[in-house]
């Protein structure tokens, strides 16, 4: 699930001005837990310019990236929630380590 935009309603978290409707966008999902010091970007619609311009930007995309990269290599042949559950640990340790490291 991703956070939803409703133009000329939601609020930039980085710039705090409305998001119109011809406004350039970047969307997250929640790919990060709240308490990270990036926790802001996860589950979160910003101007493109914003997250741009913002130092914290550049490394949030990044985590991002690492995160979709796994998310997109999930095999489709998994059929029980315990073996997704098994997939996602094993498969997702490495893009923890690096969000631990991120936060630091």
């Amino acid at each position: 699930m991703m956070a939803h935009l409703i133009a000329d309603k939601t609020i930039c978290p980085l710039c705090g001005k409305t998001i119109s409707s011809d406004d350039v966008v970047v969307g997250f999902p929640a790919f990060l837990k709240p308490s990270h010091r990036l926790g802001l970007f996860s589950d979160g619609i910003f101007h493109q310019a914003c997250v741009d311009l913002s130092s914290e930007g550049a490394e949030a995309q990044a985590l991002y990236t690492q995160w979709l990269a796994v998310w997109q290599s999930r095999p489709s042949n998994l059929e029980s929630l315990e073996d997704i559950d098994e997939w996602g640990k094993n498969a997702f340790a490495h893009y923890w380590q690096e969000v631990a490291r991120a936060d630091s």
